[in-house]
């Protein structure tokens, strides 16, 4: 095998373990303070065009490793250069409150989500009409307020997140008045969602994510519920009331369904057994990709 493979074979192994370690939260590159070390490559240029015989890449590498160790060393002697700037620790983020007040009169309401990636949860439990903390390093939310005597439009969103390579920290945690009929949109891209709207009146539901694990628990509080969903590659987990009548139509593609107490009507249609009888409905619409989806009742 020729030493410049063997050279180049080796570079490729160590910076894949590096990166996969850094994914991985063994620890966490800087990647703006390894940027810097760029002029190295210049560096390992010149010295090879010194050493242009079979060994000269190995001894190049070698002569530019112990140049660019020695200068760091000077910097660190000197106090330019901290070696642990090499390594990042989570961002904590700038955290942010949201309240919107509530109007007795509100008797209809909307959310929607425009997020990026993170740790998402959606619940009932405010006396006000919405209640909101973030805290998030890829960017600042904005919430949006259109509100008459009976009906409220919100929308909470970030615009242009900035997602960098590295550990990120960004959550958001979204509680909602019950007296309302909701209807919520969340466009949540790669996140973890947690919806518990068994105690909130859901008219529609529309939730649109990426790769993302989510766990959905519905309420049979309105009359009739119309619940969306699309998922790239995801896992799934719905949670139905009993009480309610239930179908589900589904849109799939490499998908793993898993429908605990449903009877299947046709090739993308399945309905709990009280469908017809029931008084509260849910209707769930399934687009997904490669996901892993399971609907359990309650």
């Amino acid at each position: 095998m020729k030493s410049n493979n063997i050279v180049i074979g080796g570079i490729l192994i160590v910076v894949g373990i590096l990166v996969l370690a850094s994914n991985l939260d063994i620890f966490h590159l800087n990647w703006e303070i390894v940027s810097r070390l760029w002029p190295a490559i210049i560096l390992f240029i010149g010295i090879r065009s010194f050493f242009p015989n079979a060994y000269g890449l190995l001894i190049s590498l070698l002569l530019t490793t112990i140049i660019v160790v020695g200068v760091g060393y000077v910097a660190t002697v000197t106090g330019q250069l901290d070696p642990r700037d090499f390594l990042t620790t989570t961002q904590t983020g700038n955290h942010q409150q949201f309240t919107v007040e509530n109007n007795e009169s509100i008797q209809t309401a909307s959310l929607k989500i425009e997020s990026g990636a993170g740790d998402i949860s959606l619940s009932s439990g405010t006396d006000t009409l919405m209640t909101a903390e973030a805290t998030s390093t890829i960017g600042a939310y904005t919430l949006d307020q259109d509100l008459t005597t009976t009906n409220a439009d919100l929308r909470l969103h970030i615009d242009n997140p900035n997602i960098q390579l590295g550990p990120q920290n960004h959550t958001l945690d979204v509680k909602l008045n019950s007296n309302p009929a909701w209807r919520i949109d969340a466009n949540i891209g790669a996140a973890q969602g947690r919806f518990d709207f068994s105690d909130l009146q859901i008219e529609q539901l529309t939730l649109k994510s990426g790769a993302t694990d989510v766990n959905l628990r519905l309420g049979s509080i309105a009359k009739e519920a119309q619940v969306t969903i699309e998922t790239g590659a995801s896992s799934t987990d719905i949670e139905v009331p009993q009480i309610a009548g239930v179908q589900i139509t589904t849109d799939t593609g490499l998908t793993d369904n898993e429908f605990n107490g449903f009877t299947q009507v046709n090739e993308k249609t399945y309905q709990s057994d009280n469908f017809e009888s029931a008084e509260k409905k849910i209707f769930i619409h399934i687009k997904a990709g490669m996901s892993s989806i399971t609907v359990n009742r309650y």
